[in-house]
């Protein structure tokens, strides 16, 4: 400090001002940041605060006409697959009154379901809610449903699995996927050429150049050939493993009948309504071509099913298990999500809690 007593008092004076305005306006620089950044920080935090609330509102207002909407189809289903009402969708079914009613209410309650998801998403999107723990549950139970009615890689690879077995080729090395894409593409791609709905409905010859197509797919993934004499020896058993019915309606399908389905209310705390019983009816009778392909789309899941049959010749019979399954697990995780609020039925809850009991030791 020597140097600063040897200086005239003029320029120490100086030198004590340009001081102190230097740290001035660091100490000013520093809170101004701090301040801008504690602001931006509480504001994020209050926007996702309001961000999640806005999508637990959502949810709840949503919640009563869904779990509704699927407390309907799971007692139907219930019917189908627990209490001998299979016979209501199955080949003859229909026949009498009380039968088309049971037929094409189940068609009806399962596009409502899909027709609630949709509008839930929708609101979703307009709020532009983001992610809140407090609903995971209920977002997952909603994607089981949507999954168990689209994706059938299951059926897939349990089709590769029967043709490895009948023509000797082993999938013991983990390409059971593989496999089961490349089949069911080269399945898909046979039958679309020569228009029709399954094997069963070729003739033989065509018969045989399917089967040599599959099996020249399956041979690209496993690497190993498939004798053409044993191919030919058990051409029937493989035409029958290549003629499980499926009707797998997928994601952007589920949303086009959601869409189908919705309305617009006017005075209601939700932007989106569902169509009625009667509303539908009137749409499957007199809607436009366009609508009424969607809706034959979504007949084919029910049409002509025999839950009692062989699930390896109809794949929708697991389909349809699923979604039973899914609805279970939809309604449990809705009411424990908010308990307080919801409307479902202790019946409800009863069944639905015994039904995923014998799936994987039920939720409490």
């Amino acid at each position: 400090m020597d140097w600063f007593r040897g200086l005239q008092p003029p320029v120490q004076a100086a030198i004590i001002a340009g001081s102190v305005a230097l740290v001035t306006a660091i100490v000013t620089a520093v809170a101004t940041f701090t301040n801008t950044w504690l602001k931006d920080r509480l504001d994020r935090r209050l926007e996702e605060a309001r961000s999640q609330r806005v999508q637990r509102e959502t949810y709840r207002r949503y919640a009563d006409p869904l779990t509704s909407a699927a407390t309907s189809l799971y007692w139907r289903l219930r019917e189908v697959f627990e209490v001998g009402g299979s016979y209501y969708l199955a080949v003859g079914g229909g026949a009498t009154r009380f039968e088309e009613y049971k037929a094409f209410s189940t068609q009806y309650r399962l596009a409502s379901v899909l027709g609630w998801i949709t509008a839930l998403e929708k609101e979703l999107v307009l709020c532009d809610a983001q992610p809140d723990r407090s609903v995971e549950s209920m977002r997952r139970s909603i994607s089981r449903v949507q999954q168990s009615l689209a994706e059938g890689g299951h059926v897939e690879v349990a089709r590769a699995r029967r043709l490895s077995s009948l023509w000797q080729v082993d999938l013991s090395d983990g390409s059971e996927g593989a496999a089961g894409r490349a089949v069911d593409a080269a399945l898909k791609r046979f039958m679309h050429t020569q228009e029709v709905v399954e094997p069963r409905a070729l003739e033989s010859a065509e018969r045989l150049k399917l089967l040599r197509s599959v099996a020249a797919a399956l041979s690209d993934v496993t690497g190993e050939a498939v004798d053409m004499q044993v191919l030919g020896e058990v051409a029937s058993e493989a035409c029958e493993a290549l003629s499980t019915r499926e009707a797998w309606f997928y994601r952007d399908w589920q949303s086009a009948i959601g869409d189908l389905m919705l309305e617009m209310p006017d005075g209601s705390p939700r932007r989106f309504d569902v169509k009625g019983y009667r509303a539908f009816t009137e749409l499957t009778r007199s809607g436009s071509d366009s609508d009424r392909a969607w809706l034959d789309r979504l007949a084919e899941i029910t049409e002509d099913l025999d839950v009692d049959c062989d699930p390896s010749e109809d794949a929708r019979i697991e389909q349809l298990k699923g979604v039973y399954d899914a609805l279970a697990s939809l309604l449990v995780e809705f009411h424990r999500a908010e308990p307080d609020h919801s409307s479902i039925s202790a019946e409800t809850l009863a069944a639905a809690n015994a039904t995923l009991s014998l799936v994987s030791g039920g939720l409490s």
